[in-house]
């Protein structure tokens, strides 16, 4: 009877010892650290919903979130593999340009679309402008984003009311500094993105002429990408980010208003500046409409903005 009780009590310690280990290998694996790439702005809401709503816990990460100025600086440091991901806020053309630079350094996982029912570009005239429409802007002076994608987008846009973009004059200029010139009379209309779009409206500085005028070029404007050295190097964590990110476009799609309180918390923008500002739309990784993709990386060549022509199958996330 001792024997069994001692065999016993041995037997109850060794599933104790047991458990607690398998504990605190549970407790290890769920303590995998990502560090994700992000601006305080609109695009990355499916990073800001998944941290609030605990999609990356669900998935065994703890998220680092690292904050970026630019979002060049951003994406070179995927490609560099010091941050693991970015997600929502990636510019597409700026995408392509690194896949032709330096190519298979990072994958595309979401989409941030755009089409007739979106609002995330706009175009923009003073409150109190007599122009009403995108066919009254040429010789007019306009303010866009630097570099060379939105150019040509606004030519696109122009074009379905027979101008282009040699017809009004366009400058470069931050977004943070477009509704003041706007406001000032510095330009007279302004190709933007949300948020200045909302901001400018509800601070009764402009008001809006014409919605989505990106659509008129491609289908979507930025993605999240994920680098290809954390594919290789721990493929199951890649999967586990992609998977926190895709519930995050489900919440999002289900959760419209809720989805845009946490955004506006997370990106710092007061409620009252953003009314009116539409719920963004995402695609998920299994959605990605690779014909689409190709469609814009097809123009973007086209335009002399890319070398070659680009095989965008080579970018998106498997």
């Amino acid at each position: 009877m001792k024997k069994t009780t001692y065999i016993i009590s041995v037997l109850v310690v060794l599933i104790v010892i047991v458990a607690e280990s398998l504990i605190l290998i549970n407790q290890n694996a769920e303590k995998t650290t990502v560090n994700i790439g992000y601006k305080k702005h609109v695009a990355y809401m499916p990073l800001f919903i998944a941290q609030e709503k605990g999609f990356f816990e669900q998935e065994g990460l703890t998220v680092n979130p690292i904050i970026f100025d630019s979002t060049n600086q951003m994406m070179a440091a995927v490609v560099s593999g010091d941050i693991d991901a970015s997600l929502g806020g990636a510019n597409l053309q700026t995408v392509y340009s690194i896949e032709e630079k330096s190519p298979n350094s990072m994958k595309v996982f979401t989409t941030l679309d755009v089409n007739e029912d979106t609002g995330i570009t706009c175009v923009m005239v003073k409150s109190d402008s007599d122009i009403s429409s995108m066919s009254e802007l040429e010789g007019k002076k306009s303010a866009t984003l630097p570099g060379t994608f939105a150019p040509i987008w606004i030519n696109a846009a122009l074009k379905t009311v027979g101008l282009n973009k040699e017809d009004i004059e366009i400058q470069g200029l931050d977004a943070k500094l477009q509704l003041a010139a706007l406001e000032s009379g510095q330009v007279d209309v302004v190709f933007t993105v949300e948020p200045a779009c909302s901001f400018g409206v509800n601070k009764g500085i402009g008001k809006i002429i014409y919605t989505e005028p990106l659509r008129h070029l491609g289908s979507s404007l930025t993605a999240s990408i994920i680098s290809t050295k954390l594919i290789e190097e721990n493929p199951n964590v890649a999967d586990k980010i992609v998977a926190a990110t895709d519930k995050a476009v489900d919440f999002i799609r289900e959760n419209p208003e809720e989805s845009m309180d946490i955004m506006a918390k997370y990106a710092d923008y007061k409620p009252d500046s953003i009314k009116g500002m539409k719920t963004p739309v995402y695609s998920k990784s299994t959605e990605i409409s690779e014909e689409n993709l190709q469609d814009l990386a097809d123009k973007l060549y086209a335009e002399g903005d890319l070398a070659s022509r680009l095989d965008v199958s080579r970018i998106i996330y498997k």
